[in-house]
């Protein structure tokens, strides 16, 4: 037996007639059978989306108008986050940050002359990259 080249199986060949048959026509759907699925969404379909289209009257006041600039309580909600967060770091200062930098530089580096990618760094990679291709 020979292998199919498609599914390289032998034992999938007589498979591969009913699918190819099966892809030339797909089935359709009866008229009967989507009448009776519209029929059937119709029915199960909230009563408040049948009557729609009357909306109340627009909210207004202070509120209202700040929400509709920010776009919405998500939006706002992530406004007063960012303020949160800049409120707290501005009171509790950067002496903390300047810590953890000092120990990841080394006390006695300044900030100005710590090269964070030397050049032979660089070069290395560059040489790595050029005998990949």
């Amino acid at each position: 037996m020979t292998e199919n080249e498609r599914s390289g199986r032998p034992d999938l060949d007589h498979v591969e007639d009913f699918f190819a048959a099966a892809r030339r026509a797909p089935p359709e759907p009866s008229p009967a059978l989507l009448a009776r699925m519209l029929e059937d969404a119709d029915a199960r379909r909230p009563a408040a989306v049948q009557g729609a289209g009357t909306a109340g009257p627009a909210p207004s006041g202070l509120l209202a108008s700040l929400r509709a600039i920010f776009g919405g309580w998500q939006t706002a909600g992530g406004m007063v986050m960012a303020t949160a967060a800049g409120v707290w770091i501005g009171f509790s200062g950067v002496g903390g940050i300047t810590d953890a930098a000092s120990g990841y530089l080394g006390a006695t580096e300044v900030l100005g002359t710590v090269e964070l990618m030397p050049e032979s760094d660089v070069l290395a990679f560059a040489t790595e990259l050029e005998g990949q291709e």
